[in-house]
């Protein structure tokens, strides 16, 4: 018989960079992308890494790598891009693979105090398939300062994929 610990857990999309495990909470997670051709404004802040035209809306990619100061891998035709639920807007955020979902017991969740992980952006570590993971918080991922940065570098590409759309049409 399944106890009511076992079956309540949070569920967690895994996914690795720079050699190492992650997760985001599923209901942060919108959708899996495909790398596609992305537009590069010039002076573009060092975090982007452009932006995705997703269905008519202008979705900033993220270098996770450079957020989390990890090494950056080469880009690939098959790089997934993990769309999650930005404050205002939709991000993308560039990872080396996508290993899963997984459901994992809230009791198998080990807390991290906000002190130890940078502008708390990690607020848990777990075990998932053999493999120490650690829980991403995309409240503490940007910081105020970035957040305004990438709204007003967005805007600007939400009015020129706007204006190259109306002069197509």
């Amino acid at each position: 018989m399944t106890s009511a610990s076992e079956t309540t857990g949070v569920r967690v999309c895994l996914f690795e960079l720079a050699g190492q495990h992650f997760g985001l909470r599923l209901e942060s997670v919108s959708e899996i992308a495909p790398m596609a051709s992305l537009a590069r404004p010039p002076s573009m802040p060092s975090i982007l890494e452009g932006f995705l035209n997703l269905r008519g809306t202008s979705v900033p990619v993220l270098k996770l790598a450079v957020l989390l100061g990890l090494p950056q891998d080469r880009l690939g035709l098959h790089t997934p891009l993990v769309i999650v639920r930005g404050r205002t807007a939709p991000i993308a955020l560039l990872v080396n693979a996508v290993h899963a979902i997984v459901m994992v017991p809230a009791a198998a969740l080990s807390s991290i105090p906000e002190s130890d992980t940078f502008n708390g952006c990690v607020e848990s570590a777990l075990t998932a398939d053999g493999s120490a993971v650690h829980l991403l918080s995309l409240e503490g991922l940007l910081l105020e300062k970035e957040r305004q940065t990438l709204a007003e570098a967005q805007a600007t590409e939400t009015r020129r994929l706007r204006q190259a759309h109306q002069s197509q049409s």
